[in-house]
């Protein structure tokens, strides 16, 4: 047997292998992938290098796409299916539809912003020239994630209400009805953007229903975490804790790295939210930066940072406050989130304010601002960051006038 059908041999059984392995892939089976992680990345690669194997590869990845999210690196593998999207040679648009977007979803946690927005606009290219109504609602609803991570709301909502209409085309199967569940979900977090809280809780509720009996229970308690951040917004404080405690609990017990910190984060936001600093603080130490700066997780680490900087603003350590926002705000330039780099900036100018660096303070004031003017949309959001920034101005000027 020549040496090139040996390694071929070689790659295809590791498939099998694998595609084995991964057919019910949830957060319960992640410990058991777990020590063959460096072959399951070599399988995807090799496999996704040969015409014969590239679906197969392209297959296994899109199983594993959760997995690689809680527990990999975002910039490794956002490298992996790259290189199998480049190679995709099979005459199935639907799952090249699949990689790419998920090839965009990974490389914009990762911070690649410009490569991400090609990936996405590829799939939808892919999708609407398959002319199969699945793979083009799926890579829109992808495409509002990415609107919606940018803090383009406004541009998010459209596309969603046009993905839920798309979807009413579809013949019902169990992908479209956990698509359902996954746009309502995003729907809910855009209706949280524009203050409509109604809305939101509409979309969530049902959500919740759509994915009750979904085999896969990642975005069912996804729903709730974001459940949480609803009630948190309704200043149903005490039901927000307990939806957030079960989720952290619920993390530790699968060991879900990404999903632990995020979940931290917002529990971290309700005892702000609360003006318990102490608290606060306690709860936002639990946070792994370390683990989540091995793992590219760069949204998570400036969100984090920027916790820790307002906090400690609050219990007057300003020196710690300022070194916390600077970095915050430097991730945050990375991911190109105006919003997130307006509301640090606030934090970091009422750090300089209490430092009585006034100047310094008017500056970040007005940088905050700038950020602000570059939103496409106006958000509930942008209107706090905003107010915050008045009223420091409206101290400063205050301040002039009586020296």
């Amino acid at each position: 047997m020549s040496v090139n059908a040996t390694f071929t041999g070689m790659v295809e059984r590791n498939l099998v292998f694998f595609s084995d392995m991964t057919q019910t892939l949830d957060e319960k089976g992640y410990d058991t992938l777990d020590p063959f992680r460096d072959n399951l990345y070599r399988a995807i690669n090799f496999g996704g290098q040969t015409p014969a194997h590239n679906l197969t590869a392209a297959l296994l990845v899109l199983r594993c796409t959760q997995y690689i999210e809680q527990r990999c690196n975002y910039r490794h593998w956002a490298k992996l299916l790259t290189r199998v999207a480049n190679r995709y040679d099979a005459d199935d648009a639907v799952t090249f539809a699949r990689l790419l977007s998920m090839t965009g979803y990974f490389r914009f946690q990762a911070g690649q912003l410009d490569r991400a927005e090609r990936a996405y606009r590829s799939a939808e290219r892919i999708a609407l020239r398959s002319e199969d109504s699945l793979a083009v609602v799926t890579a829109w609803y992808y495409l509002g994630i990415m609107y919606y991570q940018r803090d383009e709301i406004g541009l998010a909502k459209p596309l969603v209400e046009r993905a839920l209409g798309a979807l009413k085309e579809v013949p019902h199967s169990e992908k479209s009805v956990e698509l359902l569940g996954y746009l309502l979900n995003l729907s809910a977090l855009i209706q949280m953007g524009f203050g409509d809280y109604e809305a939101a809780e509409r979309d969530l509720l049902y959500a919740s229903k759509t994915l009750s009996n979904s085999r896969s229970k990642y975005y069912y308690h996804l729903i709730h975490y974001n459940l949480a951040k609803l009630r948190i917004h309704q200043n149903r404080f005490a039901d927000a804790e307990t939806l957030l405690l079960q989720e952290i609990a619920y993390c530790q017990q699968h060991d879900l790295h990404t999903s632990h910190a995020r979940t931290i984060t917002r529990l971290t936001y309700l005892y702000i939210k609360q003006e318990n600093w102490s608290k606060a603080l306690e709860t936002c130490m639990q946070v792994n930066i370390v683990d989540l700066q091995k793992r590219g997780n760069l949204g998570e680490i400036a969100m984090a940072k920027n916790n820790l900087g307002f906090i400690h603003l609050h219990l007057n350590h300003l020196e710690k406050a300022e070194t916390y926002l600077a970095e915050s705000i430097h991730a945050w330039k990375l991911l190109q989130r105006d919003l997130e780099i307006a509301n640090s900036l606030a934090s970091l100018a009422a750090v300089q304010y209490a430092q009585r660096a006034y100047a310094a303070c008017r500056t970040s004031c007005a940088q905050a601002r700038q950020y602000l003017g570059q939103l496409s949309q106006e958000s509930v959001r942008a209107a706090e960051v905003e107010k915050e920034i008045a009223d420091l101005l409206l101290l400063l000027d205050e301040r002039s006038d009586t020296t």
